[in-house]
């Protein structure tokens, strides 16, 4: 666990900019959900359903940049060294990348504890978005080892981000072919930002955890079956000592 941070912590410091545009990020959100006059007649529900819209519009993308900054090092020109890091070459990023997941939840608190300061729960839609999150970072995982790149992968989550962004081009189509497409974008506001119509905060945390636990679990396992295949496709003379 310890290498683990260390390395990641590297990766970050190679990067530092790029790694500060995630939380620098969702605090902005969170400040625009708390600070925005609200119209007149809403309640401040709308507030938390503004943050978990803006979460849906704008955060995708920067998800990857974690997992992009440690895979990159990891598959890139450096993997030798990496691999040499990491001791005898048999070591995968996948639980790497479940850590990374964790520490993605903390880059959450300045925002969860601004909304608390103003009486606004934002748990239940950060940890919903979170568990969805951890399905696409399985996916993401899946074609960095399939394909051996980073860029390719990032360009796929970046048209998956633009397709269910910005929707417009489906204006032509046939209604039950957009609404067939619609549900392949996880991050539909709608489906995220619905439960807080139902009730009362407490109901719609267990409510996201119940909706959210599937992607979560595919994920893991995805992440876990990849990382057992990057063990056997480790080539066991790049992690060899003294070479």
């Amino acid at each position: 666990m310890t290498a683990r941070l260390r390395m990641i912590r590297l990766d970050f410091k190679r990067a530092l900019l790029v790694a500060l545009l995630f939380p620098l990020v969702i605090f902005l959100i969170a400040c625009d959900s708390v600070f925005r006059e609200l119209p007149p007649g809403e309640t401040a529900a709308a507030q938390v359903w503004r943050y978990g819209m803006m979460l849906c519009q704008y955060l995708p993308f920067f998800f990857a940049f974690w997992p992009m900054l440690h895979l990159n090092s990891w598959i890139g020109e450096g993997s030798v060294e990496s691999l040499r890091a990491a001791g005898g070459g048999r070591f995968a990023c996948g639980p790497s990348l479940i850590l990374i997941w964790c520490l993605q939840l903390l880059a959450f608190v300045p925002a969860l504890v601004l909304g608390w300061v103003k009486g606004l729960n934002f748990l239940w839609v950060t940890l919903y978005v979170m568990l969805i999150w951890m399905l696409l970072l399985g996916i993401f995982y899946a074609l960095v080892i399939c394909l051996q790149s980073v860029a390719l992968p990032m360009l796929f989550l970046l048209f998956y981000y633009l397709f269910g962004s910005f929707p417009g081009w489906a204006g032509d189509l046939d209604p039950a072919m957009v609404s067939f497409l619609n549900k392949l974008y996880l991050f539909d506001t709608n489906n995220i930002t619905g439960p807080w119509r139902e009730g009362g905060y407490t109901e719609t945390f267990w409510m996201a955890v119940k909706a959210g636990g599937p992607y979560f679990l595919a994920g893991v396992a995805l992440i876990l079956l990849f990382s057992s295949l990057e063990k056997k496709r480790t080539r066991p003379d790049r992690g060899r000592k003294g070479e």
